[in-house]
């Protein structure tokens, strides 16, 4: 073997030892990446199970009925009219309906006088 092909022999093996330990860099950044990328991931779902929770602890029956109580409101129950009947003259009102008129489903505070 000549010295020219011996050189070019160890010029590659060079080259594949240098690309070898680059890749194995990368691999190592991107392991660390992968894991910080999954603790994100657990520490944003504990998040969203808190958000949930609190949603639900907010929209429970009796928690309602606490902040309903609390601000004074009184829930007037939904009634059947005439005037709700589909295709009747209600479709066609506002929100506020008719003067006194609490829409379906609406609290009416007390403390307004209305």
């Amino acid at each position: 073997m000549s010295v020219s092909r011996m050189a070019v022999v160890f010029l590659a093996l060079v080259v594949i030892g240098l690309g070898t330990v680059h890749l194995r860099a990368r691999r190592v950044q991107h392991v660390h990446q992968i894991q910080q990328l999954r603790a994100e991931q657990t520490r944003l779902q504990q998040t969203l199970w808190a958000v949930q929770l609190e949603k639900a602890r907010l929209s429970a029956p009796q928690r309602i009925r606490e902040r309903v109580t609390s601000m004074n409101l009184v829930v007037v129950p939904p009634t059947q009219t005439t005037d709700q009947q589909p295709g009747g003259a209600a479709g066609q009102r506002s929100r506020k309906g008719a003067a006194g008129h609490v829409p379906r489903g609406v609290a009416r505070s007390t403390t307004t006088g209305r």
